[in-house]
């Protein structure tokens, strides 16, 4: 389903990013992502990106909806509570819901976004565009300048911009 001819543009390839193009590129969305790391999946994690993430019953749902939650789920580990030590030595089991057999499952930041990544490939190769840092943006959001690591600018025309390149964005620096 063709919805829209305007392209959209994602700045930001983490796993915000790679989710919210994930899902308008299955609803029928021209989308680009633009990351300005390399492609974690052809290069080693850095260190402080590895910890691994605990996903809810919302996470699972919205994995569900772009067709990737038995997959990665496979690949989780299901949690059901925390032990809570005493300073006497007793110990407390806390579940993480009133709901029996709710659990949150821990799965690695890596895999999760390596997945959504290869999912983002699988449905238009050529939409990942990586060492590629958002800078600037001009003529009231009509232009959106991104720059490789030599300063080579990209300048996209007339697109939706997606800001989802953290704290340090250019982004969030225009529109404050």
């Amino acid at each position: 389903m063709k919805t829209d001819s305007k392209k959209i543009v994602v700045a930001g390839g983490g796993l915000v990013g790679c989710l919210i193009a994930l899902r308008l590129l299955q609803r029928g969305f021209d989308v680009s992502v633009f990351e300005q790391r390399e492609d974690m999946r052809q290069t080693p994690m850095r260190a402080g990106r590895s910890i691994n993430l605990a996903l809810s019953p919302r996470g699972i749902r919205a994995l569900a909806l772009c067709g990737l939650d038995e997959k990665l789920l496979s690949q989780a580990i299901a949690m059901k509570g925390r032990l809570v030590h005493s300073v006497e030595g007793s110990v407390q089991f806390q579940a993480y819901s009133v709901r029996p057999g709710d659990c949150i499952h821990s799965i690695s930041r890596g895999t999760l976004n390596c997945s959504l990544l290869d999912a983002i490939d699988a449905l238009k190769p050529g939409a990942l565009h990586f060492n590629q840092r958002l800078t600037r943006i001009e003529e009231e959001g009509a232009r959106v300048i991104f720059e490789n690591a030599q300063g080579q600018p990209t300048e996209l025309c007339d697109s939706i911009l997606i800001a989802s390149d953290g704290a340090g964005s250019a982004a969030r620096k225009w529109m404050l």
